[in-house]
């Protein structure tokens, strides 16, 4: 296995945009699932998703790999897709204009942040607003969200459900937010690289069928029970 630096890609991330960034996150994610050995095997989805989204519309059947922003660009790597629908957003920051200095308006980008939830007046907060289609089209194809984001200026995080991530292992040896919102299940949200580094050589298609799928049966059993236990 090669041990992969991923703040070496977490840099091109970072100066990435739009169609770069996806681009960049593919081949990051290529390495990954691959164990360093590939970074060609993940790619864009054509028009990020856009032909799942005009296809239902109109009731026509929409291919798995139609859904979300990145698909399997080899039979290698069908099995993480089988599992994950993945979306990408980056930016979103609202640009304002603070001063003029030399008669040239000076404009400062105003981050979103998760704590938008909790200490904004806001109806919905942009993270939510992510996540919420990003769940969406993962209900839509029958897989489990994943949601690769990067605000402006700052380094790429990835957020999926709280058991998923638990999944990984209990010893995390770096900084992670876990959300509880009141429409959604928990979610762990942490820094992309640092994710990448610490499941390297773990994920696979026997880690996702022993370890990644149980996950979704005590879901189930979980949801159930709740439903029996609201009904008495």
């Amino acid at each position: 296995m090669k041990l992969l630096n991923y703040d070496k890609f977490e840099k091109e991330i970072n100066m990435s945009k739009g169609g770069t960034f996806e681009r960049d996150v593919s081949r990051a994610l290529s390495l990954w699932w691959t164990n360093g050995d590939r970074d060609d095997v993940i790619w864009r989805t054509k028009n990020s998703g856009g032909v799942a989204t005009a296809r239902r519309k109109t009731s026509k059947s929409v291919r798995l790999e139609e859904f979300g922003d990145l698909k399997s660009d080899d039979p290698i790597a069908i099995p993480l897709f089988e599992f994950f629908s993945i979306e990408l957003k980056t930016g979103y920051g609202k640009k304002t204009k603070s001063k003029i200095q030399d008669n040239i308006a000076v404009h400062r980008i105003n981050n979103w942040a998760v704590m938008d939830i909790l200490d904004s007046n806001i109806k919905a907060s942009q993270f939510f607003i992510f996540w919420e289609q990003a769940e969406h089209d993962a209900r839509e194809s029958k897989r489990e969200p994943l949601l690769i984001f990067r605000r402006n200026r700052k380094q790429p995080c990835i957020a999926m459900y709280s058991d998923i991530f638990q999944a990984y292992g209990k010893n995390v040896p770096f900084n992670t937010i876990e959300i509880r919102e009141v429409k959604h299940h928990e979610i762990t949200i942490c820094n992309l690289s640092k994710f990448l580094s610490w499941t390297q050589g773990v994920i696979s298609q026997e880690f996702i069928i022993s370890n990644l799928k149980p996950v979704l049966k005590q879901r189930r059993i979980k949801n159930e029970r709740r439903k029996v236990l609201s009904c008495k």
